[in-house]
């Protein structure tokens, strides 16, 4: 990663390219992703249209430019890196990171990793540790998810969420139902809260578990919008909600009426089976292509929500298909610190003894990152049959329940 100074805008070389991720004084988090034809470009001789396409997400020009001898030395590290382990998808430091810093929540779920065997126990995530992330997150440009379980239950959560070194973008990612101090959230001046919001009204009650929790959300919402603060929401559609996701996109543009502020996204995905979840779902194709055909129809009913869909346009980063391997961010360029302080993949492995060998509060994160073989192993991508695989179908999920994940390496125990 190269930082450009006093600029915020950092420079990180992956499989693909590059990713050029720039934050605004108004706290957006912006971001280029050039592919190897843009990069080769971009370390020569740019064109007028690779220039304003920088400018159009405020990158300046000159000053990026200036730093392209640093840049190339880093490309071609990661490059030798790429080379000698035969990854298919890899970033010299991770896009993202998001920290379990609690293993608990009020919610009850019926699809997510938080309810399985092994959380009864609660743990949170030490402050010590927090900040050491976020400090590696504020030097190499990384965006940082404040999760759990429910993070808004950590005892120290408003000293987490205020804690800045240098610039780090953090998105606090809650259900926004347990009792805490509007005011103190506020004043965190957190950059994004993403909101679970799964389905309408009392769909998205029962879904979690908590009487009338649609009325609350919605009205802390609100509340924070008009204070400045930015809210996206994530929905999780499942075949008993998705029949309401039509009223909750009518609700959500009201809200942004209401609160005279856009919502920053409104994120859907097809459910994932983790967890109990896998006792009560299955990955089901037929859901997935009418969820493709309902959020496609409503992306042009509703053209001023910013919509964040994956199955229909997924950045160029995050999923790839080659030579009949596929190969998603988990691991790759994504990763999650658990809340024992080992790296997995992603949300869907916290259940699960799919983790780094080394903690992070014993071992710097970098050195996890491009070492770690469990890493590695998912940056080579699994194989699939000849048909192409989408990020609907998470083939590390399937493999996960058949148990064969890691047999290849010899270690059948880990799940």
């Amino acid at each position: 990663m190269v930082k450009i100074n006093s600029e915020n805008i950092w420079v990180t070389p992956t499989s693909y390219g590059l990713v050029i991720t720039k934050i605004t004084s108004d706290k957006k988090l912006h971001r280029v992703y050039l592919d190897r034809e843009a990069t080769v470009e971009f370390l020569s001789e740019p064109s007028d249209e690779l220039k304003k396409r920088l400018k159009s997400k405020q990158i300046e020009n000159k000053k990026i430019f200036d730093f392209r001898e640093e840049i190339s030395e880093e490309k071609r590290n990661c490059d030798n890196l790429i080379k000698k382990n035969k990854w298919l998808l890899f970033s010299l430091f991770p896009l993202q990171i998001s920290l379990q810093t609690v293993n608990y929540c009020n919610a009850k779920c019926d699809f997510c990793y938080a309810d399985t065997p092994g959380t009864s126990k609660k743990k949170t995530m030490s402050l010590k540790q927090i900040f050491a992330v976020k400090d590696y997150a504020a030097l190499h440009g990384t965006k940082i998810g404040i999760s759990g379980g429910e993070p808004l239950l950590h005892p120290n959560i408003y000293e987490i969420l205020r804690y800045k070194n240098k610039e780090v973008f953090d998105t606090l990612i809650t259900n926004l139902t347990p009792c805490f101090n509007l005011k103190k959230l506020v004043e965190t001046q957190v950059d994004l809260i993403q909101v679970s919001i799964h389905g309408y009204e009392k769909t998205h009650d029962k879904t979690i578990g908590i009487k009338n929790a649609y009325s609350k959300v919605k009205k802390h919402i609100i509340t924070l919008m008009k204070k400045g603060i930015n809210i996206a929401t994530n929905t999780v559609i499942t075949p008993q909600n998705f029949k309401t996701i039509k009223n909750l996109l009518e609700d959500l543009d009201k809200i942004q009426m209401d609160a005279g502020k856009k919502i920053s996204y409104a994120r859907f995905v097809p459910v994932m089976p983790s967890g109990t979840g896998f006792d009560r779902y299955q990955n089901n194709k037929s859901l997935i292509e009418k969820t493709e055909k309902l959020l496609l129809n409503l992306m042009v009913r509703y053209p001023n929500i910013d919509f964040e869909i994956p199955i229909v346009h997924a950045n160029p980063y995050e999923y790839f298909y080659n030579n009949e391997r596929w190969i998603c961010p988990a691991g790759s360029t994504v990763a999650v610190i658990r809340i024992d302080n080992h790296v997995v993949p992603c949300n869907q492995f916290l259940d699960t003894n799919i983790a780094s060998r080394k903690a992070v509060d014993a071992c710097h994160f970098q050195d996890i990152w491009v070492n770690d073989d469990v890493l590695s192993l998912m940056r080579k991508g699994l194989k699939t049959d000849k048909r192409k695989i989408n990020c609907e179908e998470c083939r590390y999920l399937i493999m996960k329940k058949e148990k064969k994940l890691l047999k290849k390496q010899g270690k059948k125990n880990l799940l």
